[in-house]
């Protein structure tokens, strides 16, 4: 193997503690996204308490695929409640 082989991700790793860090590095530009993300074990039982963090792990989750009218009277009424 060449040295030069893994260049490309030479400064494109990130470590992360939470879940709102890891959120922000999804949400990067392109150009400047990590290529590789370490994440502690503990990293979403930490989060789980913020109402914010569950909804931007259901948006996640749910990114590709399709939910019926009920599923999704289901999940607006379960968002309601995580003020």
């Amino acid at each position: 193997m060449r040295d030069d082989a893994l260049a490309w991700m030479v400064g494109r790793d990130r470590f992360v503690k939470t879940p709102a860090d890891l959120f922000r590095l999804l949400d990067d530009p392109g150009d400047r996204r990590a290529r590789l993300i370490w994440i502690t074990t503990s990293c979403f039982a930490q989060g789980l308490d913020d109402g914010w963090v569950k909804l931007a792990l259901v948006r996640l989750a749910r990114s590709r695929t399709k939910m019926d009218a009920e599923g999704k009277k289901r999940l607006f009424k379960w968002a309601t409640t995580l003020t």
